[in-house]
């Protein structure tokens, strides 16, 4: 059964699998550095949905 669902998703599974793992750890490291500057919760989604650019945004907002 497991083997016939890896046949299905092939590639594009492998290649959404890790998108969705990247995206993850930039969500954690833009919330991360958000936390650092006084923001909440927001910062995880720049990270997640922007990567390296929603990181850069995180720092360069100003420190509240």
């Amino acid at each position: 059964m497991y083997r016939d669902l890896a046949i299905l998703l092939g590639s594009a599974g492998i290649y959404l699998l890790l998108v969705i793992i990247v995206a993850t750890i930039m969500g954690f490291i833009a919330a991360h550095i958000a936390t650092k500057r006084g923001m909440k919760g927001e910062g995880f989604w720049w990270g997640f949905c922007l990567g390296v650019v929603g990181i850069i945004v995180m720092r360069c907002c100003p420190k509240y």
